[in-house]
């Protein structure tokens, strides 16, 4: 596999549309795997807020209050940690999402970004690959990337996430 797409030599438009939509790909598989990760700790900032509002600190002593603190402060930490072990999705997969959301069955994103190894001293090869790499460049004008989908609702069956924002709504007023 080369190191980038090489639909036409240079910056064509065509390789750079297509730099955009793998960019864009491996954006959109970073936000799915930090979404979820990031939803931990920002429930923990609202059961704070919530308990803050409601005025659970009023009533504890000093000795509590620093306690309260460090637990939440703990806590907020330690769900923090696994958004350190987040790494931006490779090549690879970026362009397999491409070709799941295209939708064609050549897969003409993984098209674009190889070539050909075997047989490049055959003109029959050369015109055969040169007529798969037109397909798969006529591909990418229908190219999109889809929004996320980070699917919290399988992963949060009893939508526990909004229940955490109605009480920090509720404790507002």
């Amino acid at each position: 596999m080369s190191e980038g797409p090489n639909p036409t030599p240079g910056r064509s438009p065509l390789n750079q549309r297509f730099g955009r939509l793998v960019a864009h790909a491996r954006w959109s598989l970073w936000w799915e795997e930090a979404w979820p990760r990031l939803w931990l700790p920002f429930a923990i900032v609202l059961l704070f807020f919530t308990l803050s509002w409601l005025g659970l600190w009023l009533d504890a002593s000093p000795l509590w209050r620093t306690i309260g603190l460090g637990l939440f402060a703990a806590a907020f930490l330690l769900s923090v940690w696994p958004l350190f072990r987040l790494r931006m999705p490779n090549r690879t997969r970026a362009l397999d999402r491409l070709d799941r959301e295209t939708g064609l069955t050549h897969g003409p994103a993984r098209v674009l970004d190889d070539t050909l190894a075997l047989g490049t001293a055959d003109p029959g090869t050369k015109a055969l690959w040169a007529l798969h790499r037109k397909r798969a460049e006529d591909a990418v004008g229908t190219m999109r990337v889809g929004l996320p989908q980070p699917n919290m609702a399988k992963r949060d069956r009893y939508a526990l996430r909004a229940a955490g924002r109605l009480a920090l709504v509720t404790s507002a007023f």
